[in-house]
């Protein structure tokens, strides 16, 4: 989702990077090899649902509230 408000970074603390809550529910099958080699599980959030739960953004470093989201920041 890029943001088209001209905001770059957070204002409060200058983190490049935000957050939208969102909450999810699904069931997945996480795959484990038996030698402990790690396992591609890149698919299990293919049979999950998103539902956004904030219509706001917010700074993953300072956790303050940046702006509003809307159908043109998409």
């Amino acid at each position: 989702m890029k943001v088209e408000k001209g905001i770059d970074k957070c204002p409060y603390c200058g983190s490049p990077e935000y957050y939208i809550k969102q909450s999810f529910k699904g069931i997945c099958n996480w795959k484990i090899r038996f030698d402990g080699e790690e396992v591609d599980n890149g698919d299990i959030y293919d049979n999950t649902t998103y539902k956004m739960i904030s219509e706001f953004a917010w700074c993953s470093q300072c956790k303050k509230r940046l702006f509003k989201l809307d159908d043109k920041n998409e």
